[in-house]
């Protein structure tokens, strides 16, 4: 068992803690971290080096963090954590417990864990039985019967038909032959439905023994979705969470009032909320934290081992406004834009279309606050405009050309250019590094499906099941510098497909959601060609980009 000794590690340096916090969402590591996080790590693979299984798990992918903390005596150190569980551990010799330790044997969640997981081995079971698959093929056998022996008594219905109709074009009946033939017919109709009658009671048994059984098993799933629902919400009442002011939420009041309503599976348990809530617990200062990921890159969302991580947004963000209440915390950079010119250029413009320099840091269309984007400005510098305008989008942190519809009727011409992949576009980019087993000169296409990680907003992720298709065409130039030619317009594609392990696995010089932040990020529209809505005549603009392709 980790006593406050063993978890307090204490940092023999000189140097002087930051003056504020240090934001989880948005910060350069501060020495003192780095520090730290040389430890952490040093900690986490020496708890490994012993077990084959557990340094396995660490490989394949961790995210671990470092608080580092005034203790009671007034001695600087840090605290380790690291995300979820590690074979099936939630604690690790140096590392600060959970939260909330559930996994305990005899505990109520492993009680009711193993209740859930009986009832699922029941339903399998029973799912696939032979008693199952006899019902189904019962219930088969009895409407293909049905429907053959009513198939077959209207052919015989339609052959003594015809031979009626054949009497009578002879003509020369009776009229006991015509009481005769209408007996026949009337006698056929009802057999006819006597077969049905006797094929539907037969398929109604058969399906209601098949229902039974179906029955039984929804309401063991319904039984499991409830003791789930039950755990669930057990876990995050029991999650009870500090604050500087020493107050207590548990996970479900904090959630509350978000939009989601409901905490996310895994709440409460990343590296952020852990440090802090020990911090609390003991009477430790915050001072400045850090996350880094160790170990192999997931499959879909992009990580990078030795790279220093911000806190998700999805889990954590509501958790860590209310943990960080009551210190003085430096400002959220992802809420603010980028330090940078604010001019748009108008580099062309006639009476159905404008071609604008969107500088880096300035948004394409409104935010959440007022600051100004291309839209805000072309609406003011051309009042007369009608139609959305915007016919396409660049990040934020991107520069580069765009082009702006400046009546309704351009605006839909050039969207069908979109939509046809008609419109041709450059980017030009600066790697944070030289892609492993790429030569200058050299090209390649990457096709990689994205999809948004709603745990880590705005980001995007690799996703093969739901994402839609994405394509960048690009060739390689020297010095790190690459030319990207998307094929799409997915949010963030040209950012996640250098980044991704599966694209060229090399994050754009100072991208700060998928790589490390920089002076800016190193990426620029430079060029565009497209139809003019109106003329059809072919138009090409070209703007270099602002940053030396040379450096």
């Amino acid at each position: 068992m980790n006593t406050p000794d063993d978890i307090f590690h204490p940092l023999n340096s000189d140097i002087a803690p930051p003056p504020r916090m240090s934001n989880p969402f948005c910060y350069d590591p501060h020495p003192l971290c780095l520090l730290a996080m040389e430890q952490a790590r040093a900690l986490l693979f020496a708890a490994a080096s012993d077990h084959a299984e557990l340094r396995k798990e660490v490989d394949s992918g961790k995210m671990i963090g470092v608080l580092v903390v005034r203790n009671i005596d007034g001695a600087t150190g840090f605290l380790a954590a690291f995300s979820g569980q590690i074979c099936g551990h939630d604690s690790l010799p140096g590392f600060v417990p959970p939260v909330f330790h559930y996994l305990s044997p005899d505990g109520h969640f492993k009680k009711e864990e193993a209740a859930i997981s009986a009832i699922n081995r029941e339903i399998a079971s029973l799912s696939g039985s032979t008693l199952m698959a006899q019902l189904r093929n019962n219930l088969a056998k009895a409407e293909e019967e049905t429907r053959q022996k009513v198939d077959e008594h209207r052919k015989v219905m339609a052959e003594a038909k015809a031979r009626r109709d054949d009497m009578r074009a002879k003509g020369m009946l009776t009229e006991s032959d015509k009481e005769a033939m209408t007996r026949e017919s009337q006698f056929m109709k009802a057999q006819l439905r006597r077969i049905k009658a006797a094929g539907r009671t037969a398929i109604d048994v058969a399906r209601q023994k098949l229902d039974a059984v179906n029955a039984k098993i929804n309401a063991m799933k319904a039984e499991r979705q409830r003791r789930s629902d039950a755990l669930q919400t057990w876990l995050f009442d029991n999650h009870s969470m500090l604050n500087a002011y020493g107050e207590a939420k548990s996970l479900t009041e904090i959630f509350r009032d978000t939009v989601m309503r409901v905490p996310p599976s895994g709440s409460g348990e990343c590296c952020e909320p852990r440090l802090l809530q020990y911090a609390y617990a003991n009477s430790m200062q915050p001072l400045c934290m850090a996350m880094m990921w160790v170990g192999a890159s997931p499959q879909n969302v992009i990580r990078h081992d030795g790279a220093f991580c911000p806190a998700c947004q999805g889990r954590c963000k509501p958790i860590l406004q209310w943990m960080l209440k009551g210190l003085d915390v430096d400002p959220d950079c992802t809420e603010t834009a980028d330090d940078n010119d604010n001019q748009l250029n108008i580099i062309y413009h006639d009476d159905d279309i404008a071609i604008v320099y969107k500088p880096a840091g300035m948004l394409s269309v409104p935010g959440k606050d007022n600051r100004p984007s291309v839209y805000s400005i072309m609406r003011e510098r051309f009042p007369q405009a009608t139609g959305p305008m915007m016919v396409h989008r660049l990040d934020m942190s991107t520069s580069g050309i765009m082009a702006v519809a400046l009546n309704t009727d351009s605006y839909h011409n050039l969207q069908r250019q979109f939509a046809a992949h008609e419109v041709r576009k450059r980017y030009v980019a600066v790697l944070s590094n030289m892609p492993d087993g790429v030569a200058p000169g050299q090209q390649g296409i990457i096709s990689l499906p994205l999809a948004p990680d709603y745990m880590h907003r705005p980001c995007q992720m690799v996703d093969h099941e739901h994402g839609k298709p994405a394509i960048t065409r690009w060739t390689m130039l020297d010095n790190n510098h690459i030319e990207l030619f998307p094929e799409t317009g997915r949010t963030h594609q040209l950012r996640v497909h250098c980044a991704h392990k599966e694209g060229l696995g090399t994050p754009i010089k100072g991208d700060a959601l998928y790589g490390t932040k920089a002076d800016r990020l190193y990426l620029h529209a430079s060029e565009i060609t497209f139809r003019h809505p109106r003329t059809g005549k072919n138009m090409h603009f070209s703007v270099v980009p602002p940053f030396t392709m040379r450096e």
